[in-house]
């Protein structure tokens, strides 16, 4: 049963540091108006464990508050 646990919080761990890296970069090619990441593949990530970070990456950086879908979708 903590075998399980760990695991659980390590892969949910890896999973929301990747998806706040995601974020951070989509959000600065947002800013120098370059290729952006998908919407698909960061709602992707998300829904794979990814959540704990992509919230923490809206709050840090307001990229995507003001896409209601986006938000409700998360």
């Amino acid at each position: 049963m903590n075998l399980l646990f760990i695991c659980f919080a390590g892969i949910t761990s890896v999973m929301s540091l990747l998806t706040f890296t995601l974020f951070a970069v989509d959000k600065s090619h947002a800013i120098k108006n370059k290729f952006r990441i998908p919407e698909l593949t960061l709602l992707f990530i998300t829904s794979i464990g990814g959540w704990i970070g992509s919230i923490l990456s809206m709050l840090i950086f307001h990229h995507k508050t003001k896409k209601a879908h986006f938000i409700i979708t998360i």
